[in-house]
């Protein structure tokens, strides 16, 4: 057995196995590729239509440009108020906000279980105190927190407010109001705030 042998195996051996090394290389980069370019299933909700045309929540899937409606709201549900923008949370349930109080509903949390298609009202807010909540709240260690446009202190005396910062606890389903904005300092510290707050 001499030296050139030896070097002659190695070689081979070398040969055989930089196919395979190129491929699965290859192999591994197209799959990146198609992974990257995979896009995501979007959910929205309508403003009409769907089973009782009140409006449906519905999925649209952009690799296929398909548009899927999944639950429908009913009467009670009615979506002329809602904001089409979901919420998520840790229970892993997405989240939409009737954000105005009509003669058909009032303004309400709804979640929505993407798996078993479901909707539910969460938390009802009293139209006599919360007027306009926003569409959507914003989570921060494990409770939301949103705007009410305008509304009133609980309590009492009954007083109007210009604004409401206010947290929601998923977990016992209370609002508690954070801050208020008062109409005697509309001029120095801002009212009727609008959209979401922002971490």
């Amino acid at each position: 057995f001499s030296m050139k042998t030896a070097t002659n195996t190695k070689l081979a051996k070398g040969i055989t196995f930089l196919p395979l090394t190129f491929f699965l290389a290859f192999y591994f980069i197209l799959c990146m590729q198609a992974q990257a370019q995979h896009r995501p299933e979007l959910w929205g909700v309508t403003d009409n239509g769907g089973a009782n045309n009140v409006g449906f929540i519905f999925k649209y899937d952009a690799d296929a440009n398909r548009m899927t409606q999944l639950a429908s709201f009913n009467k009670p549900h009615q979506t002329q108020t809602y904001f089409s923008e979901f919420f998520g949370a840790e229970d892993g349930q997405l989240y939409v906000i009737k954000s105005i109080s009509d003669s058909v509903d009032k303004a309400a949390i709804f979640r929505w279980n993407p798996q078993t298609n479901t909707l539910e009202k969460r938390y009802t807010f009293d139209p006599g105190y919360y007027s306009k909540v926003s569409g959507t709240l914003t989570a921060f260690n494990g409770k939301f927190y949103g705007l009410a446009w305008g509304g009133a202190k609980t309590g009492s005396p009954y007083s109007y407010v210009n604004g409401i910062i206010f947290e929601w606890n998923p977990t016992t389903n209370t609002v508690t109001n954070q801050y208020y904005f008062e109409p005697l300092s509309a001029t120095t510290l801002g009212q009727h705030p609008r959209g979401r707050l922002t971490l």
